[in-house]
Protein backbone atom coordinates (compact mmCIF):
# COMPACT_ATOMS: atom_id res chain seq x y z
CA UNK A 1 0.00 0.00 0.00
CA UNK A 2 2.53 2.27 1.24
CA UNK A 3 5.36 2.90 -1.58
CA UNK A 4 7.74 4.25 1.47
CA UNK A 5 7.86 0.65 2.91
CA UNK A 6 10.13 -0.53 0.10
CA UNK A 7 12.74 1.98 0.45
CA UNK A 8 12.97 1.21 4.18
CA UNK A 9 13.74 -2.34 4.08
CA UNK A 10 16.44 -1.72 2.07
CA UNK A 11 17.76 0.71 4.37
CA UNK A 12 17.36 -1.73 7.13
CA UNK A 13 19.07 -4.81 5.00
CA UNK A 14 22.05 -2.66 4.38
CA UNK A 15 22.63 -2.06 7.77
CA UNK A 16 22.20 -6.16 8.87
CA UNK A 17 25.19 -6.44 5.89
CA UNK A 18 27.42 -4.07 7.32
CA UNK A 19 26.51 -5.55 11.03
CA UNK A 20 27.30 -9.19 9.66
CA UNK A 21 30.73 -8.28 8.53
CA UNK A 22 31.45 -6.46 11.91
CA UNK A 23 30.29 -9.52 13.66
CA UNK A 24 32.76 -12.10 11.04
CA UNK A 25 35.58 -10.15 12.10
CA UNK A 26 34.77 -10.16 15.99
CA UNK A 27 33.55 -13.53 15.83
CA UNK A 28 35.50 -15.99 13.77
CA UNK A 29 33.53 -19.45 15.32
CA UNK A 30 30.47 -18.05 13.76
CA UNK A 31 32.09 -17.45 10.38
CA UNK A 32 29.39 -19.82 8.67
CA UNK A 33 26.44 -18.42 10.29
CA UNK A 34 27.36 -15.24 8.95
CA UNK A 35 27.64 -16.25 5.70
CA UNK A 36 24.29 -18.08 5.77
CA UNK A 37 22.69 -14.26 7.24
CA UNK A 38 24.75 -12.52 4.14
CA UNK A 39 23.37 -15.01 1.60
CA UNK A 40 19.78 -14.15 3.23
CA UNK A 41 19.90 -10.90 3.50
CA UNK A 42 21.24 -10.24 0.01
CA UNK A 43 18.31 -12.45 -1.11
CA UNK A 44 15.63 -10.80 0.79
CA UNK A 45 16.57 -7.64 -0.55
CA UNK A 46 16.72 -9.07 -4.31
CA UNK A 47 13.62 -10.54 -3.85
CA UNK A 48 11.77 -7.55 -2.37
CA UNK A 49 13.42 -5.63 -5.39
CA UNK A 50 11.77 -7.98 -7.57
CA UNK A 51 8.52 -7.67 -5.57
CA UNK A 52 8.79 -12.05 -5.34
CA UNK A 53 6.92 -11.79 -2.12
CA UNK A 54 7.17 -15.47 -1.44
CA UNK A 55 10.62 -15.94 -1.83
CA UNK A 56 10.74 -12.82 -0.04
CA UNK A 57 9.08 -14.70 2.70
CA UNK A 58 11.45 -17.55 2.96
CA UNK A 59 14.63 -15.51 2.97
CA UNK A 60 13.25 -13.15 5.66
CA UNK A 61 12.55 -16.04 7.87
CA UNK A 62 16.02 -17.67 7.05
CA UNK A 63 17.33 -14.08 8.08
CA UNK A 64 15.62 -14.29 11.33
CA UNK A 65 16.53 -18.05 12.36
CA UNK A 66 19.93 -17.04 11.63
CA UNK A 67 20.32 -13.74 13.29
CA UNK A 68 19.11 -15.27 16.36
CA UNK A 69 22.26 -16.90 16.88
CA UNK A 70 23.77 -13.95 16.15
CA UNK A 71 22.39 -11.67 18.12
CA UNK A 72 20.79 -12.10 21.58
CA UNK A 73 16.58 -11.93 21.84
CA UNK A 74 16.50 -8.87 22.94
CA UNK A 75 18.65 -7.15 20.27
CA UNK A 76 17.97 -4.14 17.94
CA UNK A 77 18.89 -6.27 15.33
CA UNK A 78 16.12 -9.35 15.78
CA UNK A 79 13.44 -6.50 16.31
CA UNK A 80 13.91 -4.96 12.57
CA UNK A 81 14.32 -8.94 11.16
CA UNK A 82 11.38 -9.52 12.72
CA UNK A 83 9.52 -6.38 11.45
CA UNK A 84 10.66 -7.81 7.69
CA UNK A 85 9.29 -10.96 8.20
CA UNK A 86 5.81 -9.90 9.22
CA UNK A 87 5.78 -7.28 6.37
CA UNK A 88 6.43 -10.69 4.24
CA UNK A 89 3.82 -12.65 5.92
CA UNK A 90 1.33 -10.01 5.55
CA UNK A 91 2.23 -9.46 1.52
CA UNK A 92 1.87 -13.40 1.50
CA UNK A 93 -1.38 -13.00 2.80
CA UNK A 94 -1.22 -14.65 6.38
CA UNK A 95 -2.45 -11.90 8.22
CA UNK A 96 -2.95 -13.61 12.00
CA UNK A 97 0.40 -14.32 11.71
CA UNK A 98 2.10 -11.27 10.46
CA UNK A 99 -0.02 -9.34 13.07
CA UNK A 100 1.91 -11.35 16.10
CA UNK A 101 4.97 -11.00 14.52
CA UNK A 102 4.36 -7.14 14.27
CA UNK A 103 3.56 -7.39 18.58
CA UNK A 104 6.76 -8.85 19.28
CA UNK A 105 9.00 -6.24 16.77
CA UNK A 106 7.04 -4.05 18.71
CA UNK A 107 8.34 -4.28 22.07
CA UNK A 108 11.69 -4.94 20.97
CA UNK A 109 11.38 -1.26 19.04
CA UNK A 110 9.77 0.46 22.42
CA UNK A 111 12.37 -0.60 24.34
CA UNK A 112 15.47 0.05 21.88
CA UNK A 113 14.12 3.53 20.98
CA UNK A 114 10.61 4.54 22.59
CA UNK A 115 7.21 4.51 21.61
CA UNK A 116 7.58 7.75 19.67
CA UNK A 117 10.35 7.06 17.72
CA UNK A 118 10.14 6.81 13.75
CA UNK A 119 10.76 3.06 14.12
CA UNK A 120 7.68 2.42 16.08
CA UNK A 121 5.73 4.68 14.30
CA UNK A 122 6.23 2.93 10.47
CA UNK A 123 5.68 -0.62 12.34
CA UNK A 124 2.12 0.75 13.72
CA UNK A 125 1.09 2.03 10.04
CA UNK A 126 2.69 -1.76 8.78
CA UNK A 127 0.27 -3.44 11.65
CA UNK A 128 -2.74 -1.47 10.50
CA UNK A 129 -2.27 -2.28 6.98
CA UNK A 130 -2.20 -5.97 7.87
CA UNK A 131 -5.06 -5.82 10.35
CA UNK A 132 -7.61 -4.05 8.04
CA UNK A 133 -7.53 -7.30 6.62
CA UNK A 134 -9.13 -8.85 9.63
CA UNK A 135 -9.80 -6.43 11.95
CA UNK A 136 -10.63 -2.68 10.87
CA UNK A 137 -11.60 -1.18 14.27
CA UNK A 138 -7.90 -2.30 15.68
CA UNK A 139 -6.58 -0.89 12.15
CA UNK A 140 -8.08 2.43 12.48
CA UNK A 141 -6.49 3.51 16.01
CA UNK A 142 -3.04 1.70 14.46
CA UNK A 143 -3.29 4.20 11.84
CA UNK A 144 -4.05 7.26 13.98
CA UNK A 145 -1.30 5.86 16.24
CA UNK A 146 1.11 5.74 13.46
CA UNK A 147 0.44 9.20 12.16
CA UNK A 148 0.49 11.08 15.34
CA UNK A 149 3.73 9.00 16.34
CA UNK A 150 5.11 9.85 12.60
CA UNK A 151 4.33 13.48 12.99
CA UNK A 152 7.23 13.74 15.99
CA UNK A 153 10.01 13.35 13.01
CA UNK A 154 11.24 16.24 11.94
CA UNK A 155 11.06 14.56 8.09
CA UNK A 156 7.24 13.66 8.30
CA UNK A 157 5.93 16.46 5.94
CA UNK A 158 1.95 17.27 6.09
CA UNK A 159 1.61 16.33 2.75
CA UNK A 160 3.46 12.76 3.23
CA UNK A 161 1.02 12.83 6.48
CA UNK A 162 -2.10 13.61 4.10
CA UNK A 163 -0.72 11.33 1.51
CA UNK A 164 -0.99 7.84 4.33
CA UNK A 165 -4.28 9.38 5.55
CA UNK A 166 -6.17 9.33 2.15
CA UNK A 167 -5.15 6.24 1.71
CA UNK A 168 -5.87 4.56 5.05
CA UNK A 169 -9.00 5.81 4.60
CA UNK A 170 -9.96 4.39 1.89
CA UNK A 171 -8.43 0.60 3.06
CA UNK A 172 -10.57 1.03 5.59
CA UNK A 173 -13.38 2.10 4.24
CA UNK A 174 -13.22 -0.66 1.54
CA UNK A 175 -13.34 -3.45 4.55
CA UNK A 176 -16.05 -5.32 5.67
CA UNK A 177 -17.49 -5.28 9.54
CA UNK A 178 -17.33 -1.39 9.78
CA UNK A 179 -18.34 -0.06 13.08
CA UNK A 180 -19.22 3.54 13.93
CA UNK A 181 -16.39 4.10 15.79
CA UNK A 182 -13.74 2.61 12.82
CA UNK A 183 -15.58 5.25 10.30
CA UNK A 184 -15.33 7.81 12.27
CA UNK A 185 -11.30 7.24 13.08
CA UNK A 186 -11.39 7.11 9.15
CA UNK A 187 -13.02 10.35 8.09
CA UNK A 188 -10.71 11.88 10.88
CA UNK A 189 -7.79 10.97 8.67
CA UNK A 190 -9.94 11.73 5.50
CA UNK A 191 -10.44 15.65 6.92
CA UNK A 192 -7.19 16.15 7.74
CA UNK A 193 -6.07 14.78 4.04
CA UNK A 194 -9.10 17.08 2.52
CA UNK A 195 -7.74 20.35 4.12
CA UNK A 196 -4.11 19.82 3.69
CA UNK A 197 -4.54 19.22 -0.07
CA UNK A 198 -6.92 21.55 -0.24
CA UNK A 199 -4.22 24.37 1.05
CA UNK A 200 -1.31 22.76 -1.33
CA UNK A 201 -3.06 22.53 -4.40
CA UNK A 202 -6.86 23.88 -4.24
CA UNK A 203 -10.12 22.18 -4.52
CA UNK A 204 -9.91 20.76 -8.16
CA UNK A 205 -6.58 18.75 -7.64
CA UNK A 206 -7.26 14.99 -7.69
CA UNK A 207 -6.09 14.06 -4.64
CA UNK A 208 -8.47 16.91 -2.73
CA UNK A 209 -11.55 15.39 -4.38
CA UNK A 210 -10.39 11.85 -3.65
CA UNK A 211 -10.52 13.20 -0.03
CA UNK A 212 -13.63 15.06 -0.68
CA UNK A 213 -15.11 11.82 -2.29
CA UNK A 214 -13.73 9.65 0.77
CA UNK A 215 -15.64 11.77 3.26
CA UNK A 216 -18.67 11.72 1.40
CA UNK A 217 -18.53 7.67 0.69
CA UNK A 218 -18.08 7.17 4.56
CA UNK A 219 -20.94 9.59 5.35
CA UNK A 220 -22.67 7.63 2.70
CA UNK A 221 -21.90 4.18 4.53
CA UNK A 222 -23.22 6.35 8.09
CA UNK A 223 -26.61 6.85 6.67
CA UNK A 224 -25.86 10.84 6.68
CA UNK A 225 -26.98 11.98 3.23
CA UNK A 226 -26.76 15.50 3.89
CA UNK A 227 -23.31 15.21 4.78
CA UNK A 228 -22.65 12.70 1.78
CA UNK A 229 -23.87 15.39 -0.74
CA UNK A 230 -21.66 18.46 0.65
CA UNK A 231 -18.73 16.21 0.46
CA UNK A 232 -19.79 14.08 -3.19
CA UNK A 233 -20.48 17.90 -4.46
CA UNK A 234 -17.52 19.23 -3.53
CA UNK A 235 -15.64 16.25 -5.49
CA UNK A 236 -17.18 16.96 -8.56
CA UNK A 237 -14.66 19.87 -9.04
CA UNK A 238 -12.48 17.19 -10.45
CA UNK A 239 -13.90 15.52 -13.42
CA UNK A 240 -12.20 12.04 -13.26
CA UNK A 241 -12.86 11.64 -9.45
CA UNK A 242 -16.50 13.17 -9.96
CA UNK A 243 -17.78 9.99 -12.49
CA UNK A 244 -17.52 8.67 -9.07
CA UNK A 245 -19.55 10.92 -7.09
CA UNK A 246 -22.37 11.63 -9.76
CA UNK A 247 -23.29 7.83 -9.24
CA UNK A 248 -23.73 8.02 -5.46
CA UNK A 249 -25.53 11.35 -5.90
CA UNK A 250 -27.99 9.81 -8.14
CA UNK A 251 -28.35 7.10 -5.32
CA UNK A 252 -28.96 9.67 -2.40
CA UNK A 253 -30.97 11.65 -4.48
CA UNK A 254 -33.40 8.98 -6.08
CA UNK A 255 -33.70 7.54 -2.36
CA UNK A 256 -34.91 11.27 -1.68
CA UNK A 257 -36.99 11.94 -4.16
CA UNK A 258 -35.41 14.37 -6.09
CA UNK A 259 -35.62 13.51 -9.20
CA UNK A 260 -34.84 16.71 -11.10
CA UNK A 261 -31.46 16.31 -9.44
CA UNK A 262 -30.64 12.58 -10.96
CA UNK A 263 -31.50 14.08 -14.15
CA UNK A 264 -29.11 16.50 -13.29
CA UNK A 265 -26.21 14.05 -12.90
CA UNK A 266 -27.46 11.47 -15.10
CA UNK A 267 -26.54 14.30 -17.97
CA UNK A 268 -23.30 15.36 -16.37
CA UNK A 269 -22.17 11.61 -16.53
CA UNK A 270 -23.38 11.40 -19.79
CA UNK A 271 -20.51 13.59 -20.52
CA UNK A 272 -17.49 12.19 -19.12
CA UNK A 273 -18.45 8.47 -19.29
CA UNK A 274 -17.24 6.48 -22.29
CA UNK A 275 -19.38 4.37 -24.11
CA UNK A 276 -19.85 1.07 -22.81
CA UNK A 277 -21.70 -1.96 -23.86
CA UNK A 278 -22.45 -5.10 -22.51
CA UNK A 279 -19.43 -7.15 -23.30
CA UNK A 280 -17.24 -3.51 -21.29
CA UNK A 281 -15.79 -4.44 -18.10
CA UNK A 282 -18.81 -2.37 -15.68
CA UNK A 283 -16.88 -0.93 -12.10
CA UNK A 284 -18.96 -0.28 -9.26
CA UNK A 285 -18.58 3.01 -7.46
CA UNK A 286 -19.82 1.45 -4.14
CA UNK A 287 -18.50 -2.28 -2.93
CA UNK A 288 -19.85 -3.98 0.37
CA UNK A 289 -17.25 -6.60 1.12
CA UNK A 290 -19.98 -10.19 2.24
CA UNK A 291 -19.11 -12.24 5.28
CA UNK A 292 -16.37 -14.47 5.02
CA UNK A 293 -18.76 -17.96 5.08
CA UNK A 294 -18.39 -19.40 8.71
CA UNK A 295 -17.74 -23.22 7.70
CA UNK A 296 -15.12 -21.95 4.69
CA UNK A 297 -13.60 -20.13 7.79
CA UNK A 298 -13.14 -23.02 9.83
CA UNK A 299 -12.04 -24.95 6.75
CA UNK A 300 -9.35 -22.83 5.95
CA UNK A 301 -11.19 -22.30 2.58
CA UNK A 302 -10.75 -19.60 -0.10
CA UNK A 303 -13.18 -19.19 -2.92
CA UNK A 304 -14.95 -16.93 -5.38
CA UNK A 305 -18.43 -16.21 -6.49
CA UNK A 306 -19.81 -14.97 -10.02
CA UNK A 307 -23.08 -12.67 -9.76
CA UNK A 308 -25.42 -11.25 -12.51
CA UNK A 309 -26.97 -8.10 -11.68
CA UNK A 310 -29.08 -5.63 -13.78
CA UNK A 311 -27.61 -2.20 -13.40
CA UNK A 312 -30.73 0.13 -13.01
CA UNK A 313 -30.95 3.82 -14.47
CA UNK A 314 -30.17 5.27 -11.43
CA UNK A 315 -27.24 3.55 -10.92
CA UNK A 316 -28.45 0.86 -8.58
CA UNK A 317 -28.38 -3.39 -9.29
CA UNK A 318 -31.64 -5.74 -9.57
CA UNK A 319 -31.94 -8.97 -10.45
CA UNK A 320 -29.11 -10.45 -8.65
CA UNK A 321 -28.23 -14.12 -10.19
CA UNK A 322 -25.42 -16.34 -8.74
CA UNK A 323 -23.75 -17.51 -11.63
CA UNK A 324 -20.66 -19.89 -10.94
CA UNK A 325 -19.45 -20.16 -7.27
CA UNK A 326 -16.11 -21.94 -6.47
CA UNK A 327 -15.83 -24.59 -4.15
CA UNK A 328 -19.48 -24.97 -3.77
CA UNK A 329 -21.34 -26.18 -0.22
CA UNK A 330 -18.93 -23.61 1.63
CA UNK A 331 -21.08 -20.68 0.84
CA UNK A 332 -19.20 -18.27 -1.11
CA UNK A 333 -22.53 -17.83 -3.44
CA UNK A 334 -25.14 -17.27 -0.95
CA UNK A 335 -22.93 -14.66 1.07
CA UNK A 336 -22.01 -12.63 -2.44
CA UNK A 337 -25.42 -12.78 -2.86
CA UNK A 338 -26.67 -10.82 0.59
CA UNK A 339 -24.50 -7.67 -0.50
CA UNK A 340 -24.69 -7.75 -4.22
CA UNK A 341 -28.04 -6.20 -3.98
CA UNK A 342 -26.18 -3.25 -2.64
CA UNK A 343 -23.77 -2.53 -5.28
CA UNK A 344 -23.29 1.10 -6.72
CA UNK A 345 -22.92 2.04 -10.57
CA UNK A 346 -23.05 5.13 -12.52
CA UNK A 347 -25.80 5.16 -14.17
CA UNK A 348 -25.14 3.69 -17.97
CA UNK A 349 -26.01 6.90 -20.35
CA UNK A 350 -26.98 6.22 -23.71
CA UNK A 351 -27.31 9.69 -25.90
CA UNK A 352 -28.20 11.54 -22.46
CA UNK A 353 -30.48 9.06 -21.56
CA UNK A 354 -30.04 6.56 -18.40
CA UNK A 355 -30.67 3.09 -19.60
CA UNK A 356 -31.19 -0.25 -18.27
CA UNK A 357 -28.11 -3.16 -18.77
CA UNK A 358 -29.09 -6.73 -18.14
CA UNK A 359 -26.66 -9.36 -17.60
CA UNK A 360 -23.59 -7.51 -16.09
CA UNK A 361 -21.57 -9.75 -14.03
CA UNK A 362 -19.46 -9.21 -10.92
CA UNK A 363 -16.98 -11.73 -8.70
CA UNK A 364 -16.40 -11.34 -5.09
CA UNK A 365 -12.87 -12.97 -4.17
CA UNK A 366 -12.85 -15.06 -0.91
CA UNK A 367 -9.36 -15.14 0.80
CA UNK A 368 -8.03 -15.93 3.71
CA UNK A 369 -7.75 -13.37 6.29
Amino acid sequence: MFQLRKIAIFVITVCFLSQAYADDNSQSSKASQIQKFKISQKCYANSVADENWKRALKCAKSSLDTGRVLFNAGHKNIAALTHNYALMLSNNNQHIKADDQYTKAYKLYKKHYGKKSESVGWLLLDTANTQVNFDPRKASKNYLKALDTLSYQELFEPLMKAKISLEASIQLTGSHGLTHGTLNNAMTMSEFAYKTYFNAYGGDHAQTAMAAFTMGKISFLKGDDEAAEKFLNQSLLNADIGKYAHGLLIDIHTKNGRFDLVQKHQKALGKVLPKQDQQSKYIPVFVQSPKYPKRALQKGKEGYAIISVTITKDGGVKDTVLIEESPKKFGFGKAALKVAKKLKYSPQIEDGVAIEVPEVLYKYNFLMP
